[in-house]
C-alpha cells in the first residue's frame, strides 16, 4: 500500500478502533438494559431515519460527491474559490436539512395522536414515533460534521474527523449510565438514550469547528444555489445516493421485513446487535482504508496520474483482503462465544445470544466483500463515474429484496443477513470487473492472487480456532468456574492461536508465487 495512504489509514483505524471499543461498551450496556425486547426494537426502528441520513448523505453520497469536486478546486483553482465552494455547500445543506428536520418533528409528534382518533395505536408504535422525533435533530448535525470532516480529509488532516464518533459513543454511554441509575422505567431509560445521541452529535460538531477554522477552511457564509461547484456536487450526488448506499438501503429493508414478517419481538434487535458486531472489522479495515485512500485516489485522477491511481487502488484492495478475509472467517467461527461474552447478561439471555450469533454468522461471510466494496466504489467516484455503482446498486437492491422475502420464511432474521451478504459478494465482484474495463492498465491478477492466499490461510486459521473452542468446551469448565472468565479466555485463546496460524501460513505461502490467474 502507498505509504501516504497507509499512514492516513493508521490514524483512522486507531480512532475507529477506539470508537468501536466504546461502541461495544455502549451496546453491552444497552443489551443488559433492554435485551431483545420490543422497547429496543422501537429504538432501533426510530434510529433508522437519522442514521440512514447520516450514512447516505453525511458519510456516503454527499461526501463522495464533495471530495472529488473540492479536490479539483484545491488542485486547479484559487484557494478562495475552494473556500466559497465549501461555504455554499454548508449553507445549503444546513438550510435543507433543518427544514426537513422541523417537518419531521412536527409529523412524528402529532401523527400518532391524529391516527389514534381512527385506530388503536400500539405502545410500540407510539414509542417509536416519540423516539424518532427526539433523534431527528441528530441528522443535520452529523451531516454538517461529515462535510467538515471531508474538507479536512482533503487537506490531509485525518485525526479530528476520525475521533469525532468517539464523542458520540461517550455521550451515548453517559446517557445509558444515567438511565440505569436514575430510572427503573424502560420507556424513560430508552428516552434518555435517545437524547444522549443528539447531544453526541452536537459534541461532534464542536470538535470539528475549531480545527476547520485553524486549517483556514472557513469563509463568510455564502448562500448561492447557483454556485457551479454546488451544482456539480448535486449532479454527482444524485446517483451516488443509490450507488454508495446499497448496504444502508438493504439494512433498512432488512429491518422493515424483520418487523413485519418475523413473529414476535426481538428480530430487529437481533439484527442490530449482529450488525454492530459485524461493523467492527468492517469499519477498521474497509471503511478506514476507503476514507484514507479516497482523497489520494481523487488527487491522482485529477492530476491524470493513472499509474499511481491504478497501483494505489490495487494495493489498497489487497491490504483490505489481507486482513478482512481472516476477519470474516474468524467472526464466523466465534459468532456464538463472542456474542455470549459481550452481551449475555441482564435482559440479554441465552435465546438472545442464539438469535444474534446466527445473524452474525450470516453477516460474517460477507465482511471481506463489504470492506472491498467501500474501496472499489470510491475508485469509481474518484473518476467521477457515478452511474456504474448506481446501475449495479439498483440491481442489488432488487435482488436483496427478493432474497429477503425468500429466506425470511425459513431462516427468519438470519435469512435477511444472508441476503445482504450474497448481494455484497455480487456487488463487489461486478464492480471490480467493470473497474478493470474503465481504468487503463488495471489488472485483477494481483487481487486474485491475494484473495486465494488469504482464503487458504484463513480456512486453516478457522480450523485452529474451532479446535480451541472444542477443547475449551470439553476441559475449560472444570478449570474456569466463572462464565465470564471462561468465555473471555476461550475467545482470547482462539483469536491468538488463530492469528498465529494465519500469519504463519501467509508467510509460508509468500515464499512461493501462485500461478497467474
Amino acid at each position: 500500500m502507498p505509504q501516504n495512504i497507509a499512514s492516513s489509514a493508521k490514524i483512522i483505524s486507531a480512532s475507529i478502533l477506539l470508537s468501536r471499543v466504546f461502541g461495544l461498551v455502549r451496546d453491552m450496556l444497552a443489551a443488559s438494559l433492554f435485551g431483545t425486547s420490543w422497547i429496543y426494537d422501537a429504538f432501533v426502528i426510530a434510529f433508522i431515519i437519522p442514521n440512514l441520513f447520516r450514512r447516505i448523505f453525511g458519510e456516503g453520497a454527499l461526501t463522495a460527491a464533495f471530495v472529488p469536486a473540492f479536490t479539483d478546486y484545491l488542485e486547479n483553482k484559487p484557494r478562495q474559490e475552494a473556500l466559497k465552494f465549501v461555504s455554499s455547500i454548508l449553507t445549503a445543506l444546513t438550510a435543507l436539512l433543518s427544514g426537513i428536520t422541523l417537518l419531521g418533528i412536527i409529523f412524528f409528534v402529532f401523527a400518532p395522536g391524529l391516527l389514534s382518533l381512527l385506530f388503536d395505536i400500539a405502545p410500540k408504535t407510539q414509542l417509536t414515533s416519540n423516539l424518532t422525533a427526539i433523534m431527528l435533530p441528530y441528522m443535520p448535525l452529523v451531516c454538517v460534521v461529515a462535510i467538515l470532516s471531508a474538507a479536512l480529509n482533503c487537506v490531509k488532516h485525518f485525526a479530528a474527523p476520525a475521533i469525532a464518533s468517539v464523542l458520540l459513543n461517550l455521550s451515548w454511554i453517559a446517557g445509558l449510565l444515567a438511565a440505569r441509575y436514575f430510572s427503573n422505567d424502560p420507556g424513560q431509560q430508552v428516552t434518555w438514550m435517545a437524547w444522549s445521541i443528539v447531544i453526541g452529535g452536537a459534541l461532534e460538531l464542536l470538535l470539528q469547528l475549531p480545527v476547520f477554522v485553524k486549517k483556514e477552511l472557513n469563509s463568510p457564509a455564502v448562500f448561492n444555489l447557483h454556485h457551479p461547484g454546488l451544482r456539480e456536487t448535486a449532479n454527482l450526488m444524485l446517483p451516488v445516493v443509490f450507488g454508495l448506499s446499497v448496504m444502508q438501503i438493504n439494512y433498512l429493508a432488512d429491518n422493515l421485513i424483520a418487523e413485519i414478517c418475523v413473529p414476535g419481538d426481538g428480530a430487529v434487535s437481533a439484527l442490530y446487535y449482529g450488525n454492530r458486531l459485524m461493523q467492527l472489522p468492517l469499519a477498521l479495515f474497509g471503511i478506514a482504508l476507503a476514507q484514507a485512500a479516497f482523497p489520494f485516489f481523487s488527487e491522482y485522477i485529477a492530476k491524470k496520474d493513472y499509474t499511481k491511481a491504478r497501483q494505489s487502488i490495487i494495493e489498497t484492495v489487497n491490504s483490505c483482503l489481507y486482513i478482512a478475509v481472516p476477519a470474516s472467517v474468524g467472526m464466523a467461527v466465534l459468532a456464538l462465544p463472542l456474542t455470549r461474552l459481550l452481551f449475555e447478561r441482564g435482559s440479554f439471555n441465552e435465546m438472545s445470544s442464539s438469535r444474534t450469533s446466527i445473524v452474525l454468522l450470516m453477516y460474517s461471510f460477507g465482511i471481506w466483500s463489504m470492506a472491498c466494496q467501500q474501496i472499489i466504489t470510491r475508485a469509481f467516484y474518484a473518476m467521477k463515474n457515478m452511474k456504474t455503482p448506481l446501475k449495479v446498486g439498483i440491481v442489488m437492491v432488487g435482488l436483496n429484496f427478493a432474497l429477503n422475502l425468500t429466506f425470511v420464511w425459513f431462516l427468519q432474521e438470519a435469512g435477511l443477513a444472508l441476503a445482504t451478504t450474497i448481494c455484497s459478494l455480487l456487488n463487489a465482484s461486478i464492480l471490480l470487473r467493470i473497474l478493470k474495463k474503465n481504468l487503463p492498465g488495471f489488472e485483477l491478477r494481483q487481487i486474485h492472487n491475494m484473495f486465494l492466499k488469504a482464503i487458504f490461510a484463513s480456512c486453516l486459521m478457522g480450523l485452529a480456532c474451532k479446535g480451541v473452542l472444542l477443547a475449551s468446551e470439553k476441559y475449560g469448565h472444570e478449570i474456569l468456574r466463572s462464565k465470564f472468565v471462561f468465555l473471555l479466555t476461550q475467545n482470547i485463546s482462539a483469536v491468538l492461536i488463530g492469528t498465529g496460524v494465519y500469519f504463519a501460513v501467509m508467510k509460508l505461502i509468500n515464499r512461493k508465487k501462485l500461478p497467474a490467474s
